[in-house]
């Protein structure tokens, strides 16, 4: 058994958005710190809103999406359509999340809009909504020795961080201030 199967969650469109986040979610699920649910859906919403908000690199962004199908084509959730209506969001165009969530037995989903996934929604079914930050740290303290070699990866491979101060900084700037607590102390090991 795969440690990832202990901890398997769907990520939601707003949380694969800021390339930081996105980053390192996906590296976590590469390094199988968690096991990785998507949908069609989700990757469709997260690059529509990318490439509005940033139509000079809609190239780059398809081919990002084209990467995460390439490399984790079992995340993908299917036959969750006929569920969403039976289920009742705030936002009713979060029922899909909820509806791929519930399929693929995830106990997580991983979304910046907390509010769109209340408690009383999800606890029949099982399921907790976790913010990024808070799901990365999480993840960070069950898989440590394998969170400090993802970032040790990141940082050799990267192109705009010199240094695990930068990358530091960037955990920081991309909204992650939990998980750069947990990695700031080992920053001189990166």
């Amino acid at each position: 058994m795969r440690l990832a199967d202990d901890f398997p969650a769907l990520i939601d469109a707003c949380a694969l958005y800021p390339l930081i986040t996105r980053d390192v979610l996906l590296s976590f699920a590469e390094a199988d710190m968690y096991r990785l649910h998507l949908t069609e859906r989700i990757m469709d919403e997260w690059t529509r809103r990318l490439k509005d908000d940033r139509p000079d690199i809609a190239d780059k962004i398809d081919r990002t999406a084209d990467d995460v199908r390439e490399h984790f084509p079992s995340a993908f959730v299917t036959g969750y359509e006929p569920m969403i209506d039976g289920l009742t969001l705030p936002d009713p165009d979060d029922r899909h999340v909820l509806a791929a969530t519930i399929t693929c037995n995830a106990q997580i989903v991983v979304t910046r809009n907390l509010r769109d996934f209340p408690a009383e929604a999800l606890d029949p079914h099982d399921i907790a909504a976790r913010h990024p930050d808070d799901f990365l740290a999480e993840a960070f303290d069950l898989h440590q020795p394998d969170g400090l070699r993802v970032f040790s990866a990141m940082l050799a491979n990267s192109r705009i961080w010199k240094d695990a101060d930068d990358m530091i900084r960037g955990l920081i700037a991309g909204g992650l201030p939990k998980l750069t607590g947990r990695v700031e102390p080992f920053g001189g090991m990166l």
